[in-house]
């Protein structure tokens, strides 16, 4: 039988995401986004970086392609097995967690501030819903927000573009207020020290969201509209950070 193993390549999904750069070589490429190298062709300072792409990219891949298509695969172990399974690896983090089919589709998406623990309250419910989703549950994935707002965004946005078939369809209320200024970046917690969640306010519109880990990269519009993931549903996104401000305070406001 010929060994085969799916593999991913960077430069593809870089030219899918990361539209209209110059060059999608790693140098260049990383350079443009203002990710770090160090040790430039050697293969530990090659590794480093595109692991950096390629969190970017996970972060940029609003529709989970990525991540769906790398799931496929057959596994016959009883229920119960597995759920323990998918449970002894799940962290203990704030963020959105996915629930994937044997298909590697999307059924069913939550969030929490402990993934592990909303994981545990979804395979410990005794519902019809929840038993379908504990019967067809094939692999969990999860992405790490570092805050609220995050969590919020991510979750409500990709409710609406996966729409999972376990999820309620429940209608968001729309706010139709303005901000208090036009122009203006919200800097939140990151997911690890040293980096910081950034949400980009252009014209009244939330433009998008994502995280930094240098100074120039937030300073430099340019290069931080490249690194944010763009947001599609402005009207949900604005109504989500403004309920978020009127309750909330972050780290740090900068006008533009």
């Amino acid at each position: 039988m010929k060994y085969q193993r799916n593999s991913i390549c960077t430069v593809e999904l870089s030219r899918k995401l990361i539209q209209d750069e110059k060059s999608y070589s790693l140098g260049k490429l990383c350079k443009s986004l203002g990710i770090p190298m160090s040790d430039r062709h050697r293969a530990t300072g090659d590794a480093l970086a595109t692991v950096q792409l390629f969190k970017l990219l996970l972060d940029k891949d609003h529709k989970k392609e990525i991540v769906q298509n790398s799931i496929k695969y057959f596994d016959n172990r009883d229920v119960k097995d597995k759920l323990n399974s998918i449970l002894e690896i799940a962290p203990e983090e704030m963020g959105v967690f996915y629930v994937h089919n044997d298909d590697g589709k999307v059924i069913f998406i939550g969030r929490s501030h402990n993934i592990k623990f909303e994981i545990n309250k979804l395979f410990l419910k005794q519902g019809k819903r929840a038993q379908k989703i504990q019967e067809r549950v094939e692999k969990i994935t999860f992405q790490f927000t570092g805050n609220e707002l995050f969590t919020r965004l991510k979750y409500y946005l990709e409710l609406e573009t996966l729409q999972p078939k376990y999820n309620f369809k429940k209608k968001k209320k729309i706010s139709t207020k303005e901000f208090a200024h036009t122009d203006f970046i919200l800097q939140l917690k990151g997911r690890e020290v040293n980096e910081n969640g950034i949400v980009l306010i252009e014209e009244n519109e939330v433009f998008g969201y994502g995280f930094t880990n240098l100074s120039f990269q937030e300073t430099e519009i340019s290069i931080l509209k490249t690194i944010l993931t763009p947001i599609e549903n402005k009207e949900l996104a604005k109504s989500i950070v403004k309920n978020y401000l009127n309750n909330n305070s972050v780290n740090k406001i900068v006008r533009l």
